[in-house]
């Protein structure tokens, strides 16, 4: 029949592939209690950066501030090396601050700019961190293993450092049994700087008990300090003085302790192999390993996969909420009306069927720059 025109199914359009979800951006926020390292001058143009992580359920806020410590009583080693990442008010500017030396001194500190690449900062962080303790830094619920001859890491407690803050510190005292440059028997205050630092090693072994002796280092003399006995000996002379804590709002009694200590033989005055750190604070007795460039890249690269899971996670959601407010479902092949004039009905699981996700683009490689770097 003449009136009767079969047309061809029109060609089915390829389904376009869905557009590519842009890299989520958090937001960089910093610590509104964590104080910058002082000796670095950025005190008041800095602050510490702080990162919401998760995984799954499990969510938690990592602050980039370690404090770490390489403690061997057998060999008298008693050495700080602290670590934090900073930026500016901006958020623009990034800065690795590094402050190391024996404990007592107040130490040398490098401060490495990374301008405005917070991943070159982390990358650098990380390292850092890694050779000092190996362990792997920022793990979510992770336990710190320590390792022989590396530093222990000090995790801080939030709870704890709100109580500390709010019962103050203590005053500490010595017990001067002989005469000394004319002064009388009896109990003495520390100066100011050393009870400063001394509440701060008996705060560090009330959290960390393996800290009960400790080494600190002054221009002229180095102390053992034994906070289980409470008992200072100075390595030089050998002698060994009783030392007490007063607690905030309590009063010392005059009286004398039950116990003098005897004096103890003088120490060798040399010092312990690998004590000085290099100009910048590599030398901490190991070797460089070959490996961190490798590893820091490994732990990179599982913060950015954490990061991947997470923006797929909240892509489903958002997919299945999208179901739930009533999308319309296409009809079955099966079910489909014949086409009027003959025309063929599309094959609706060939049309709709999703177009596969576009893989991910390749990350832009870093430019290998080295940070300018300022001493002081």
């Amino acid at each position: 029949d003449p009136s009767l025109i079969s047309r061809k199914s029109p060609a089915t359009k390829a389904a376009k592939p869905p557009a590519k979800r842009a890299k989520k951006v958090y937001p960089i926020i910093t610590s509104p209690t964590v104080p910058v390292i002082e000796k670095s001058h950025l005190t008041g143009k800095a602050f510490v950066v702080q990162e919401e992580i998760s995984k799954g359920y499990m969510k938690s806020t990592l602050t980039w501030d370690a404090e770490l410590i390489l403690h061997d009583p057998a060999l008298h080693k008693d050495k700080y090396y602290n670590m934090q990442l900073v930026t500016n008010a901006a958020k623009n500017l990034f800065w690795v601050i590094k402050h190391w030396g024996k404990t007592g001194m107040p130490g040398a500190v490098l401060v490495d700019n990374f301008e405005n690449s917070l991943p070159l900062a982390k990358k650098a962080f990380r390292k850092q961190f890694r050779r000092r303790t190996g362990n792997t830094w920022g793990l979510l619920a992770g336990t710190f293993e320590e390792c022989d001859g590396k530093y222990k890491f000090l995790q801080k407690d939030e709870e704890v450092a709100e109580r500390v803050k709010a019962e103050g510190d203590g005053k500490w005292e010595y017990y001067l049994h002989n005469k000394v440059d004319g002064k009388k028997i009896g109990w003495y205050p520390y100066e100011e700087s050393a009870a400063k630092s001394t509440e701060k090693y008996w705060r560090q072994f009330e959290r960390f008990p393996q800290l009960s002796v400790r080494f600190v280092k002054s221009d002229y003399f180095k102390y053992n300090i034994n906070f289980t006995e409470m008992i200072q000996t100075n390595t030089k002379s050998g002698t060994r003085r009783v030392i007490r804590r007063i607690a905030p709002g309590e009063v010392g009694s005059r009286e004398p302790p039950a116990v003098i200590p005897d004096p103890v033989k003088p120490e060798d005055a040399a010092e312990e192999s690998g004590d000085d750190e290099a100009p910048d604070g590599s030398d901490d007795g190991s070797e460089e390993d070959p490996d961190d460039d490798e590893a820091a890249a490994d732990e990179e690269a599982m913060a950015e996969e954490a990061e991947a899971l997470e923006e797929e996670e909240e892509a489903k959601e958002g997919e299945a909420a999208d179901a739930a407010e009533g999308g319309r479902k296409a009809p079955d092949a099966a079910e489909a009306p014949a086409a009027a004039g003959g025309r063929e009905a599309p094959d609706v699981a060939e049309a709709d069927a999703p177009a596969p996700r576009a893989a991910p683009e390749a990350v832009e490689a870093e430019a290998e720059t080295l940070p300018a770097r300022t001493a002081d």
